[in-house]
């Protein structure tokens, strides 16, 4: 019994003395590639709202509106040997005021000169001679203009045309005042001038607006042996005031001239 006992202990003897325990330290490399993808996006919205409220109440108005609206469609120009020679020499010289002038030797020329005026003067204070407005008293002057010219489908076939000249000289001189002249020596051109004033001799608000529109689309042009001419030769010097000229030797020419002033103020 005793030797039973005695082999028990040295076999757990053996058992626990096959376990061991230790502390390892382990250092090692590792490679790796990372990708990274960043999208950004950044978007700024700014809105600026202006609301300008002007309150006043003019006892002088003055309203001028010019309106020109020309249109060149489905036309036709066949030329066969036609010459021509469109000149204005030592013309519109030395006028005083409104001078207006429209020339044309070609084919289905729209041209025009519209003025439009409004002129308001102040009433003098009673007893008071002289000029001026009684205290308080406002204007309100408003010019607009509005030019519309269209140039639709036309057809041009030209051929054997020596010259078709356009000439403007010794002209337009010396003018005082609006002056506006138009030529033309080509085929289907438009021209306009337009002016609009508006003056109230009143401290107060003006406003001024223009609004122009061109078209020119859809058309056919066959030239063959042809020769143009555009000249401008001691011309158009020394005018005071507004001088408005178009010239054109060529065809489907959209030209136009605008002016708009409105004018408020004791002067």
């Amino acid at each position: 019994m005793r030797k039973a006992t005695l082999l028990a202990a040295v076999a757990a003897s053996a058992l626990f003395a096959s376990s061991a325990w230790a502390d390892v330290n382990v250092f090692g490399t590792v490679d790796k590639t990372v990708t990274v993808d960043i999208e950004e996006t950044i978007t700024k919205n700014k809105f600026v709202f202006l609301d300008v409220v002007i309150v006043d109440v003019p006892e002088k108005f003055a309203e001028s509106y010019a309106l020109l609206n020309q249109r060149n469609q489905n036309n036709e120009a066949c030329e066969n040997c036609a010459e021509k020679l469109d000149r204005i020499l030592g013309s519109v010289n030395g006028n005083v005021g409104i001078t207006s002038v429209n020339q044309a030797s070609g084919n289905n020329n729209n041209q025009a000169t519209v003025i439009s005026f409004s002129f308001d003067l102040p009433e003098d204070p009673p007893g008071d001679p002289g000029p001026g407005d009684p205290p308080g008293n406002s204007g309100f002057a408003h010019a607009q203009t509005a030019v519309s010219q269209y140039m639709l489908t036309n057809v041009i076939d030209t051929v054997n045309i020596v010259f078709r000249d356009a000439i403007l000289s010794e002209s337009v001189n010396e003018n005082v005042g609006i002056t506006a002249v138009n030529q033309s020596a080509g085929n289907i051109n438009n021209q306009g001038n337009t002016i609009s004033i508006a003056v109230s001799l009143s401290n107060g608000i003006a406003l001024a607006d223009t609004a122009l529109g061109q078209f020119n689309s859809g058309h056919s042009v066959t030239e063959s042996n042809v020769s143009k001419q555009v000249f401008i030769g001691a011309s158009i010097i020394g005018n005071v005031g507004i001088t408005q000229v178009n010239q054109a030797a060529g065809n489907l020419a959209n030209q136009s001239n605008s002016v708009t002033i409105a004018v408020t103020g004791n002067f």
